[in-house]
């Protein structure tokens, strides 16, 4: 599948502050974000690279990927890319896919495994087809909240179950805290890393929250709210920003919150928060219906659109 001949990609070329604002504009996501990946490499083994495509000066997407050596073997992962800055059609976006794919060759030992930002359907899994990928991995589920809406309509977007546990949470008169950081992050981590470990749930650490929370450009992109019943916590909850977007990252609820349903008050404080903020879409951060139905229920009573992506590809 050839690309066409005006696209130019190059590698690193661009400055933090430039690949922030590329790269948050519109319906981003958290997996490409500058700071997400200087996270990463901070953690981790991988190194990051960045592209720029670029037709003429304009730079119509960007990427970003990990990569980590084994000897002459290398695992490069790119996760929910590109994303494209400016409105292009989509012959133009199949030629970014190839010159992307491109890159990666599996006679330099280069093992390239995609997750595209592409909803599930024929044509997604046709354009990946047609790069010579295959699907190794069923997609990434999740939620899209449309915050450029007002309080009302998002309000009116709640299903019954949930308006009705809100509102009991509304009448407990807990106490919503709402916050950048501080002792409420660190007791917001302390409970999530003890919850993982306690249930070997698959989720991000504390550290690394911690880590992509200090990455970000500023420290009021990233949003804690906790309710406390008199002075002790119950629930708590982290929201990162990149750019026009946020994610939902981390979530935490005791025994004593779920009584008080603190975690349906402190979702909805949180939406309510972001989108004074001036974010218009917040990510609700993955579905598992299979190993985690009472989270992905609890996040469907949102509203919002359920989007799902065609997999992972090598």
């Amino acid at each position: 599948m050839p690309a066409a001949a005006d696209l130019i990609l190059a590698w690193d070329d661009m400055k933090p502050r430039e690949w922030a604002r590329l790269q948050g504009s519109g319906r981003s996501v958290l997996e490409q974000a500058h700071g997400y990946g200087e996270a990463v490499a901070a953690a981790s083994r991988y190194r990051i690279r960045r592209a720029a495509i670029r037709r003429g000066r304009e730079v119509i997407a960007v990427a970003q990927v990990f990569r980590r050596d084994f000897g002459p073997l290398h695992l490069v992962r790119q996760m929910r890319g590109p994303h494209f800055p400016v409105d292009v059609d989509a012959a133009t976006r199949g030629d970014v896919y190839t010159l992307l794919a491109r890159q990666f060759s599996w006679r330099r030992g280069e093992a390239h495994f995609w997750m595209p930002e592409l909803e599930d359907g024929a044509d997604a899994r046709a354009l990946m087809a047609g790069l010579g990928k295959r699907r190794m991995v069923t997609g990434y589920a999740s939620i899209w909240l449309d915050l450029r809406q007002d309080e009302a309509a998002l309000r009116a977007d709640l299903d019954r179950r949930f308006r009705r546990s809100l509102g009991k949470a509304t009448a407990a008169r807990l106490k919503i805290d709402i916050g950048h950081g501080g002792g409420n992050l660190d007791w917001l981590l302390t409970e999530h890393d003890a919850h993982r470990r306690r249930r070997r749930l698959v989720a991000p650490s504390g550290g690394l929250a911690r880590a992509v929370a200090g990455a970000l450009p500023s420290a009021r992109d990233t949003l804690v709210v906790q309710a406390t019943t008199g002075s002790t916590p119950i629930a708590g909850m982290m929201f990162l920003r990149h750019g026009d977007a946020a994610t939902y990252y981390v979530g935490v609820t005791t025994a004593a919150g779920r009584l008080a349903n603190a975690h349906h008050l402190t979702m909805w404080r949180g939406v309510v928060a972001l989108r004074e903020q001036g974010v218009a879409w917040l990510d609700l951060g993955g579905l598992n219906t299979d190993t985690m139905p009472g989270v992905a229920g609890f996040k469907l009573g949102l509203g919002g659109r359920l989007f799902t992506l065609a997999g992972t590809f090598l």
